[in-house]
């Protein structure tokens, strides 16, 4: 697995975003 950089995290936030704010919901419940 690569070094998490900032920019890296930061295009995954993004990802996550993009790929639906239901997805987003659930992670943040199950946190």
């Amino acid at each position: 697995m690569p070094q998490t950089d900032p920019e890296t995290r930061m295009k995954g936030y993004l990802k996550k975003i993009a790929a639906g704010p239901r997805l987003s919901k659930d992670l943040t419940e199950e946190e």
